[in-house]
């Protein structure tokens, strides 16, 4: 269940971003994170907040109990109602693009469900 009381008084940017970088990175069945994604994912954040954030492994960690409670349904629901958040904070959206891209294969394989989400990510951001 999305807890959008705590979303929208605790998360900043930041958050909503990551969501987006681990929901594709899970995408494939809800498949653990391996550590390749890991590590991009957090070499992305830092470069897109700047190093900014001291503990980016913390916002990653708020992240993922998030999302781990999610189903299929309210990944959706969590793209559709908070990602154009990210173009209303001035992120560049080919560069968010990109960054999804690179995670996708950072593990090795793409596979339909990661493309999918993917697509409903670009359709958010539009």
């Amino acid at each position: 269940m999305i807890n959008h009381r705590a979303i929208q008084e605790k998360w900043e940017w930041a958050h909503y971003m990551l969501y987006l970088y681990i929901s594709v990175a899970k995408a494939d069945a809800n498949a653990p994170i391996v550590s390749e994604e890991e590590k991009l994912i957090l070499d992305k954040f830092d470069l897109k907040t700047n190093y900014r954030y001291k503990l980016p492994q913390k916002y990653l960690q708020e992240v993922l109990e998030e999302i781990s409670a999610h189903n299929e349904n309210e990944i959706a629901e969590f793209i559709s109602n908070y990602c154009t958040n990210l173009s209303s904070m001035g992120m560049d959206k080919s560069s968010l693009l990109n960054d999804l891209e690179e995670i996708i294969a950072a593990d090795g394989t793409i596979n339909a469900k990661e493309l999918h989400r993917l697509r409903m990510i670009q359709r958010s951001l539009k």
